[in-house]
Order: structure tokens, then sequence, then C-alpha cells
């Protein structure tokens, strides 16, 4: 289950994965807690409402934990295809889920978590 989740279905109530059209920002952190050190990815998505195209809103995600992270960019924009699967049941440590773009494999890695960190309007086009 994505964390906060509702952050964006309460603005785009049909949402789903499709709805995810590039990425904007791409940003790779480590950090240190108690002498526990973590490693967190975090992206900006721009997410189209398909009900309303004027209704665009900029999503920073947070993937805890990431593993096997490979994005192929042209470095203009990133268009994607996203698709996040719940893998649990392969019981591998640290991964939970299996994040990708499914249509152009220009994006793919293992993470622990998914959480929406923030929501915003944008204006933002290709």
């Amino acid at each position: 289950m994505i964390k906060n989740i509702e952050m964006i279905t309460n603005t785009i109530q049909d949402f789903s994965y499709a709805d995810i059209k590039y990425l904007t920002t791409f940003s790779l952190g480590y950090s240190s807690e108690n002498g526990d050190h973590k490693s967190h990815l975090e992206i900006n998505f721009v997410i189209e409402d398909k009900n309303n195209k004027d209704n665009s809103i900029l999503a920073k995600f947070r993937f805890q934990h990431p593993k096997q992270v490979y994005l192929d960019s042209d470095g203009t924009y990133h268009q994607v295809h996203l698709d996040i699967e719940d893998i649990t049941d392969r019981g591998w440590e640290n991964s939970r889920y299996k994040v990708l773009d499914h249509e152009d494999d220009t994006l793919s890695f293992y993470c622990s978590s998914v959480e929406v960190i923030s929501v915003s309007a944008t204006d933002y086009t290709i």
C-alpha cells in the first residue's frame, strides 16, 4: 500500500498509474538515524487528470531502500508509463515493491516502501 496516496486520489478521483505522464526530478539520498543508515529515492511526477486536462498535479514520491536503480533518459524530459507492483509474496528482504516503466523500460528499481510526500498544482507541459 502506498502511504498517503489519498493526497492524489482526493484531487484526481479516478487516479491510476496510467495518469502519471512525466518524471521531472530524480534524487537519490542517504541519511543516518540512530546509527541506522538509510537510502531513499525521491521522484517528482506530473500526473494528468484524464477527466480535466487543466487539473495536472506535481506529486513527490519517496521510495525507501531503493535497489537496482536503473534510469535511461535523454536529458530533455522523461515520459513514463509507470507501474508499481507489490512483490511481497517473493519474500525478498527490503524489497516489497517493483517500480518500472512498463512501456519503454527506461526506469526500474525495487524498494521497501512507497510514500507520497507532497502534491501541488502545476502547469508543467511538454
